[in-house]
């Protein structure tokens, strides 16, 4: 029988004591600060006008909220995609302005980057960086604000989406927008009835 090569993703002595960093908790509808903790390049693969063209595939690690959110959902996952397609640029967009921050200038030389695109991806399809922004797949460490909504994955499930991506400066809950002068964030990442 042949015997199983090493596995090649790190010392053995720190894969034995590792601990597992996610959470399985759902995070509630709301606005949260998240780790880019992976990106992968694909093709969309459902039937249409669209398919074979590139898709990203990406995992959002729950890192904080706007206010003290309650340790069970820190490391929680929230998955998305984004499709490369003209009626999806927007979207796209968003991604690459709060992957660069509030500076215009940084999101529009990063805006550049992807639709050059002057990407690198590893043999896997992780992102390794976009122009000279290193995302660092499938362990990356760049912070975003995301407005979550809630969905179901394919097994009916409810789950978490990414509704949206912020700027820092523009993680504010579109729901209080008659308050927009108000600089209260107490409706931030709570848990909410629906």
């Amino acid at each position: 029988m042949p015997k199983v090569k090493p596995f090649g993703i790190g010392d053995v002595d720190d894969l034995v004591d590792a601990k597992n960093e996610y959470s399985s908790e759902v995070v509630p509808k709301g606005i949260y600060k998240a780790k880019v903790k992976r990106m992968t390049m694909g093709t969309i693969n459902k039937a249409g006008e669209n398919k074979g063209k590139t898709r990203f595939g990406i995992l959002c690690e729950v890192v904080g909220g706007s206010k003290k959110l309650p340790d069970k959902y820190i490391g929680a996952g929230v998955w998305t995609g984004i499709n490369v397609i003209k009626s999806g640029a927007g979207f796209c967009n968003d991604f690459i302005n709060a992957l660069a921050g509030p500076d215009e200038a940084a999101q529009k030389a990063l805006r550049r980057s992807f639709w050059k695109p002057d990407i690198l991806v590893d043999d896997e399809g992780n992102v390794i960086r976009i122009g000279k922004k290193k995302v660092g797949s499938p362990n990356g460490e760049l912070v975003v604000w995301i407005k979550t909504k809630m969905g179901k994955d394919q097994n009916g499930d409810p789950r978490a989406e990414v509704q949206s991506f912020l700027l820092p400066k523009g993680a504010k809950d579109d729901d209080d927008d008659e308050d927009e002068d108000d600089d209260d964030d107490d409706d931030l990442a709570d848990d909410e009835d629906e």
